[in-house]
């Protein structure tokens, strides 16, 4: 696709869309190198490989029981290639049996639909794309409404017969619609969104398996624990008894199962949503700009108005995939909210992977190394997104931004930092300790009652030496002066390459190092350094929020130095 300004896109359209990108670009990474192998494979295949184990030890002299239990990293992997063998069988089988049809597709006809070629091809012509212009059909309903789509690798655009009349009625709307329309195809969206669609499917399908299997386990489970109750002659009371505590421990595990598909499919959901602004801002690029495009969609009474439960959906949903109008129409009108993070809607994908270790078996694989790195990796994506929006969105500064803003960024930057810092996995063994006691010792309530007060206790001092001290006011202050410095330090004859890749590179480095656990993380360099110099002193812990943003200030006042003394020598 060739550049939005080789395209004669405006200025400020082209540094938004650019920001966009990067922010799809960066959360659409984390998604397939991170969540998808953690959260698709290697956890489902977790499960599986426990229950295999646990039907193998009927028979301890088997072959399988003896390879089970004395390889437990090359079981792990054949669990793993089998959720990978369910996961791709279920995309052949949804792609050999899904169908365009439910629309009721037709072709374009007679003078109105030979019109309503021509206003596509003149939108197209426009874009200054030597591709021919996409297929045009229409579908059978009232509302204003189009989907892009591809069809053998041809793009196509499915219109309803509701936006056919407003556009040969000559609507704004319907130049806006297919704008937006069209710059799906021109960013290949078709096809992302067809691969997540595909990662849905796959993660369903697993998530079923896997549920199924576990449902068979825990049958098998509770025959071999209530059958002996029963032919002893125990009393109701106690087989209901125990029957509740297996219940409550195999929930305390298999809770992994929701947790890890709201995460994964809010991740998706917020990718999509994402890719929805973008083709907003590509549209009106070519429609007269940011201001006309939202006043189309704003004074148009065909369009579906927000509601508060439309927006409470996207706010904790794990399956929307547009932003609500009132809220789209406030960020698109706002050229600091296009190219800044989408806070509101971010926040559950973090907040779910943050809850994934409350769950009793990930935080028992490699040491509950895989939850952490999943959630560090978010937080990481949302720190490198801030410094790639801000070089891309602010070049030559064409887009200013408020103070407010920048402080908002600042201080959601800290709390998205630490959040890696607190490990809930406390939390797992409390409540198992509850309902399954704890090293072997049987139930007594004084012992849990002392359990719960040291692990809240230990909750309080995990959230207070990582979040909540003097140290991160200090933080916030540094990452907003740092802030500032990137917003203003947008000058277009440095290599706008070498300060994004360099920048992202600072910020995803800072990132890992300020939300290092030692108790769970993988080795990473300089962290356990870090970790113990400022460890043991809250507010020192508390200023180190700050070194994803000011590491990546840090690497652009470099860069700019490098550029000045260049252009001093010449």
């Amino acid at each position: 696709m060739p550049k939005p300004e080789d395209q004669g896109w405006p200025q400020k359209e082209s540094a938004l869309t650019s920001a966009t990108s990067t922010e799809i670009v960066v959360h659409l990474f984390v998604l397939i190198a991170v969540l998808v192998p953690v959260l698709t494979i290697l956890f489902p295949a977790m499960l599986l490989l426990v229950g295999a184990t646990m039907l193998a030890s009927e028979a301890p002299d088997s072959f399988l029981s003896q390879w089970l239990t004395s390889n437990q990293y090359a079981s792990l992997v054949v669990a793993c290639m089998t959720t990978l063998l369910i996961g791709a069988v279920a995309i052949l089988w949804k792609e050999r049996h899904s169908s365009d049809s439910a629309l009721k597709l037709r072709e374009l006809s007679g003078v109105q639909g030979e019109r309503l070629r021509e206003m596509v091809g003149t939108i197209w012509a426009g874009l200054g794309s030597d591709k021919q212009a996409p297929h045009v059909r229409w579908f059978p309903a009232l509302d204003v409404a189009a989907y892009a789509f591809s069809r053998n690798r041809q793009p196509e655009i499915q219109i309803s017969a509701g936006l056919w009349r407003a556009a040969t009625t000559g609507e704004p709307i319907a130049k806006a619609i297919l704008a937006h329309e069209m710059a799906h195809i021109v960013h290949h969206d078709p096809r992302t969104l067809k691969v997540l669609q595909a990662l849905v499917t796959a993660l369903s399908a697993i998530m079923l398996i896997t549920g199924l299997f576990a449902l068979i386990m825990l049958i098998y489970i509770v025959t071999e624990e209530i059958f002996p109750l029963l032919a002893n002659g125990d009393g109701i009371t106690a087989i209901l008894l125990r029957l509740l505590i297996i219940l409550a421990g195999a929930a305390m595990v298999l809770v992994l199962l929701p947790l890890g598909w709201l995460a994964f499919r809010r991740q998706i959901s917020f990718v999509t949503s994402l890719i929805e602004i973008r083709a907003d801002v590509t549209a009106a690029a070519w429609t007269g700009g940011l201001e006309e495009f939202t006043q189309a969609f704003a004074s148009n009474e065909n369009v579906v108005k927000t509601s508060g439960s439309a927006f409470r959906h996207a706010l904790y949903s794990a399956s929307f995939s547009h932003i609500p109008q009132r809220e789209r129409l406030t960020i698109l009108s706002t050229p600091e909210l296009v190219v800044t993070p989408k806070i509101a809607f971010f926040a559950m994908s973090i907040l779910l992977l943050f809850l994934l270790p409350i769950n009793f078996g990930t935080p028992l694989l490699l040491g509950g190394a895989p939850n952490h790195f999943a959630v560090q990796a978010l937080s990481a994506a949302f720190n490198a997104s801030i410094i790639g929006m801000i070089v891309l969105g602010f070049k030559d500064s064409i887009v200013s931004v408020t103070k407010s803003r920048l402080f908002l960024l600042s201080a959601v930057s800290c709390l998205v930092t630490a959040i890696p810092r607190i490990n809930l996995e406390p939390v797992s063994y409390l409540g198992m300790s509850w309902f399954m006691g704890f090293g072997g010792q049987p139930l007594d309530l004084d012992t849990l009652s002392s359990d719960t007060v040291t692990t809240l206790k230990d909750l309080a001092d995990k959230v207070h030496s990582g979040f909540l001290n003097w140290g991160t006011i200090f933080a916030i202050v540094i990452n907003y002066c740092a802030l500032r410095s990137l917003t203003r330090s947008a000058d277009g004859s440095i290599n706008l390459a070498l300060r994004l890749v360099s920048g992202t590179a600072a910020a995803i480095f800072g990132s890992f190092l300020a939300g290092y656990d030692s108790y769970r993380a993988l080795p990473f360099p300089f962290a356990e350094w870090l970790n113990g110099q400022f460890g043991d002193t809250p507010p020192l812990r508390g200023m180190t929020l700050s070194l994803p943003l000011a590491l990546a200030a840090l690497v652009e006042a470099l860069i700019h130095l490098l550029a000045v003394r260049r252009r001093t020598r010449d």
